[in-house]
């Protein structure tokens, strides 16, 4: 899993299958989705990711996981800092 991403009242799922991203859609919330997977890592309102991913900072509100570029908001940069 590298990240979940909030869709209304859906989350997205980003995995890896064979070094090709593929996505899955599920009835869930973010919070209901960190509660069961406590390694994520909130980084935005909408995202969790996997720090496992994590690459490098393309910019202070930007960062990069394996083939996805995702927003840091400002309330989440602090716990992604002290990674």
């Amino acid at each position: 899993m590298i990240c979940v991403s909030n869709s209304q009242n859906y989350v997205e799922i980003f995995f890896l299958v064979e070094s090709q991203i593929k996505t899955k859609l599920i009835r869930s919330t973010l919070k209901k989705i960190q509660k069961d997977f406590d390694f994520l890592i909130q980084i935005h309102r909408s995202h969790l990711i996997n720090p496992t991913h994590f690459k490098a900072w393309k910019n202070q509100e930007t960062i990069f996981l394996t083939q996805i570029e995702l927003p840091v908001s400002k309330n989440y940069k602090e716990q992604l800092l002290s990674l």
